[in-house]
């Protein structure tokens, strides 16, 4: 839901630097195209003129809001916490622009500012990894569970098949019990005291080693996993298409996992899920972990490539 709201704010304050700055341009295109006679031209220009001042005020609140739901710190040095910077000082322009000895320097500078502020959101884009579009958010959509979309099947799948074969185990063992309780009984019952005490006497030590013996087997061999054991290839899309994993499967759990090919941008954000979010899969048993702060559309793309992979490993 976070990233959600990151993304849209980014695009919201992006909406209102074009509008912020097309002012000029709809005056200027309607000065040198159509000699000041393009009324639709004006009557925009004085629309957007009217609302300036706090669409100014709100890019710099989405702005900030977009920084702080980010993965940069707000007040570490990068072109985002700039680019805010900017914003604050293209206010204090205008604002303070009664100041100015004259009336055109305070607009020079404010055009400059401007100038300068799609500078810093293009050094941005390019810093981050690229901007994501419409696709990326529906992605999001659909992945994120909290907001309705399709959350990993293969974790349940597991779940109920553990569950099986351990109600399986119970029930049979359950029944060896009552088998073995019936045949203690009726050898009980045929066999006198005597012999039943000399058997006890001399085999006592033997049957306890056998017991020990089956007991250790017993914990020794676990019940096989719900996959095929070999390796299995899975892809999805992460920040960026072609994201691939390969998933090793020994015993029918998931053993190993490993990102053998992707096309994410800025090590900054997917040098960490690379490394954290297999290692927690293979703990958990499970796609069902946290996604690592930041890099949300590399995380979930790890678990959905480790989703298609198991998809094709299970029994």
């Amino acid at each position: 839901m976070l990233l959600l709201l990151n993304v849209t704010l980014a695009w919201i304050s992006v909406g209102l630097m074009v509008a912020l700055s097309i002012i000029y341009l709809l005056r200027i295109g309607n000065k040198y195209l159509f000699d000041n006679k393009n009324q639709t031209l004006k009557k925009w220009n004085k629309r957007l003129r009217k609302h300036h001042r706090w669409m100014g005020i709100l890019v710099i609140f989405t702005g900030l809001l977009h920084g702080i739901l980010s993965s940069f710190h707000v007040l570490s040095f990068n072109f985002g916490t700039i680019l805010v910077v900017v914003f604050i000082l293209l206010g204090l322009s205008f604002m303070l622009r009664k100041i100015f000895s004259k009336g055109t320097t305070w607009i020079k500078l404010h055009r400059f500012l401007t100038i300068l502020a799609f500078v810093l959101l293009i050094l941005h884009i390019v810093e981050v990894g690229g901007f994501v579009g419409v696709d990326g958010i529906k992605n999001t959509l659909k992945n994120d569970p909290s907001l309705g979309g399709i959350s990993s099947s293969v974790p349940e799948e597991i779940g109920e098949n553990e569950t099986n074969l351990i109600s399986n185990d119970v029930e049979e063992s359950g029944a060896n019990d009552d088998f073995d309780d019936a045949s203690i009984s009726e050898t009980e019952t045929v066999v006198d005291d005597k012999t039943f005490a000399n058997e006890d006497t001399t085999n006592g030590a033997s049957n306890e080693s056998i017991t020990d013996s089956d007991v250790s087997d017993d914990t020794v061999t676990s019940t096989p996993g719900p996959y095929s054991d070999g390796t299995y290839t899975g892809t999805a899309d992460g920040y960026r298409p072609g994201l691939t994993v390969e998933v090793v499967i020994e015993n029918g759990y998931i053993a190993s996992i490993e990102v053998v090919a992707h096309n994410e941008k800025n090590e900054r954000f997917y040098g960490e899920p690379i490394q954290v979010i297999p290692q927690e899969i293979v703990a958990a048993q499970s796609t069902d972990v946290d996604i690592v702060t930041g890099a949300t559309f590399t995380s979930n793309g790890i678990k959905n490539a480790v989703n298609n992979a198991l998809a094709s490993a299970l029994k």
